[in-house]
């Protein structure tokens, strides 16, 4: 049974082969979009405009691009993690990058959440002084 949105795109196709072509090219120009999508979502996610939780979405986001086939090795993920905080993170920033032994995605992402409490924490003893 096909779909109602792929069916007009088969109905010209004289053999079988002309259909499985068409449906091949349909399918593969939406998977490339999809992949465009994340790894645009990806480049462009920052703590800058979303919570700690909302911007480790980036943990999903990159599973999604490797069930697609986009590996990203945990370096270049602790690099996309590192990239998009802002500058209020940059002595943990420098702090990471300069390690000889490289944290995994887990350690970075547990340092990012505790330097976050830690600012909670400093926001909150400032409102009551």
């Amino acid at each position: 049974m096909t779909s109602s949105e792929v069916l007009p795109r088969l109905i010209s196709c004289k053999s079988s082969w002309h259909l499985w072509d068409k449906l091949h090219s349909h399918f593969q120009s939406i998977f490339c979009a999809k992949k465009k999508q994340l790894r645009n979502d990806l480049r462009n996610i920052s703590l800058d405009n979303c919570s700690i939780s909302e911007y480790l979405r980036i943990q999903t986001l990159i599973d999604s691009l490797s069930s697609i086939g986009e590996f990203f090795p945990g370096s270049e993920h602790v690099d996309i993690i590192l990239d998009g905080l802002p500058d209020e993170f940059e002595s943990l920033v420098a702090l990471i990058s300069c390690r000889f032994e490289l944290l995994s995605v887990d350690e970075v992402e547990t340092l990012l959440a505790h330097e976050t409490r830690i600012d909670q924490v400093s926001q909150e003893i400032a409102c009551f002084n």
